[in-house]
């Protein structure tokens, strides 16, 4: 049929064919969000705190908050009540999320920095024309720095220099296109010290952050096209990785929650360097009605490593147990985990995991239940006490992990964590290998060299006798069979 009246050529129709089958699709887009917030995050040779309590938001958004009742790392820091909370929402163009972080009557360095309060506010949103963040909502409230007071809000990113480092106030950091895009984060105290009893100290109180995206592609990602590269038919074997010195690991932490809409990361939470060293931390309580109540929370690890030696532990102590309303309650858990090798053999124990009136379900467990005892509560959860798990060749290698206490709910509900203490010796370590390229390789077929072609002797023959060539005469006027002129 024709098109508007013109023959459409069939190479100018294939040519159409082809664009539209190669040409890549246009995909729709969709918003998202991200939120965090968290009320102290600490880093010292002595302790460490990773962003606790913390609540993160889900890229679709929805809400999520946390509280506790004080932090407590001697010497270091103390605070009242912390409350952290972020929330968000999408929409086909539009996004919006916003997180705080309150933390009160806060002292940190024994009088260094001082507030009865300090909020941290971050929001960010986006339309699918312009995005945009902002700080407003945080506050200071009679905050001291170095015995000075520091009136209102200060401005962004204040930086007061205090003996052995700074202290920074209403710490921002914005990044976006301020188009599709924008995020901010917000701390509003951010102290960086060295001291000669303590060292160097990390220390943020009250982050605040938020991230709004109006323009996330949807559909699959495209996988690259692997380009060729240089070819070895006789690519030269990799060198076998040789052993090299002992190292440790350790890990405790108190309280693990997630039991939706209330989550908890790993807290108080100590990590053990892989060439050993000690680390303590220690909070007041833990206070989630309805989900978690605790007395003083303490954990800590240590681990020493030698020419052909190493050995790591951890131990994790909650008191004052109260989970779920009363499914479990005791007045004292204590995990304990050890390692050690030397070379020739390794082991691992659980020496000192105690428990002191524990009681499940209204049922009193004297001493210390075995090793994964599973207690069913039906229609409610399943619950594991003196939880191990194990592992190395007890050669060169051996590791424990001992929970007190963990709780799964039925139909996945959640679960909750408490007293978790790890412990891991390596007294033969591989290097790690070398990362390489996820690509595909190039196939490599080496190319055969080819033989010379022989040389034919020319053989000498009479010259012809040259004949006339006939003219052929041509009709430049006429056209094929079967056409016509071509349209204009």
């Amino acid at each position: 049929m024709p098109l508007s009246g013109r023959v459409v050529p069939l190479a100018a129709f294939l040519g159409w064919l082809l664009l539209s089958l190669t040409a890549p699709a246009t995909l729709p887009a969709a918003s998202t969000v991200s939120g965090e917030a968290y009320g102290v995050d600490l880093t010292a040779p002595s302790a460490t705190l990773t962003r606790f309590p913390e609540v993160v938001l889900a890229p679709e958004g929805g809400a999520a908050s946390a509280s506790v009742q004080s932090v407590n790392v001697p010497a270091i820091l103390q605070t009242g009540a912390i409350a952290v909370a972020t929330e968000g929402m999408t929409s086909p163009t539009g996004a919006s999320a916003e997180s705080s972080a309150t933390v009160q009557q806060l002292n940190v360095l024994t009088g260094l920095v001082t507030a009865d309060g300090v909020t941290a506010r971050s929001s960010s949103t986006c339309d699918g024309t312009s995005a945009s963040s902002s700080a407003a909502g945080t506050t200071f409230t009679n905050l001291v720095v170095a015995g000075v007071p520091v009136g209102a809000t200060p401005p962004p990113n204040t930086v007061i220099g205090v003996p052995g480092g700074t202290v920074t106030l209403n710490e921002q950091i914005p990044s976006g296109n301020g188009m599709d895009t924008s995020a901010l984060t917000v701390n509003a105290i951010h102290v960086q010290v060295t001291t000669l009893l303590l060292g160097t100290i990390d220390l943020v109180v009250a982050s605040a952050h938020s991230d709004v995206d109006c323009d996330v592609p949807v559909g699959p990602t495209p996988t690259p096209t692997p380009t060729s590269g240089a070819c070895d038919p006789n690519p030269t074997p990799s060198p076998t990785p040789t052993a090299g010195a002992p190292i440790v690991s350790g890990e405790a932490f108190d309280v693990f929650v997630d039991v939706p809409p209330v989550q908890l990361a790993k807290n108080p939470r100590v990590v053990l360097a892989p060439q050993g060293g000690s680390l303590a931390a220690s909070v007041v309580g833990v206070d989630l009605p309805g989900t978690i109540t605790t007395g003083t929370l303490t954990v800590n690890t240590n681990g020493a490593t030698g020419p052909t030696s190493a050995a790591s532990d951890a131990t994790a102590q909650v008191e004052q147990l109260d989970v779920l309303g009363g499914l479990v309650t005791a007045d004292l858990v204590r995990s304990m985990s050890s390692s050690a090798c030397d070379g020739t053999t390794a082991a691992s124990n659980d020496a000192g995991t105690s428990f002191v009136d524990l009681v499940v379900d209204g049922t009193p467990i004297a001493g210390t239940p075995p090793p994964n005892t599973v207690i069913v509560v039906p229609g409610v959860a399943t619950v594991t006490l003196n939880e191990q798990t194990g592992g190395g060749d007890g050669i060169d290698t051996s590791e424990l992990t001992v929970t007190a206490v963990h709780v799964v709910l039925e139909n996945g509900a959640g679960e909750i964590v408490v007293a978790s203490a790890h412990s891991d010796v390596d007294c033969a370590p591989l290097p790690a290998p070398v990362a390489t390229s996820t690509a595909p390789v190039p196939t490599c077929t080496p190319v055969p060299t080819a033989s010379p072609t022989p040389t034919a002797t020319p053989t000498v023959l009479p010259s012809p006798i040259p004949t006339a060539v006939p003219t052929v005469a041509r009709d430049l006027t006429g056209t094929a069979a079967g056409t016509g002129p071509r349209s204009p």
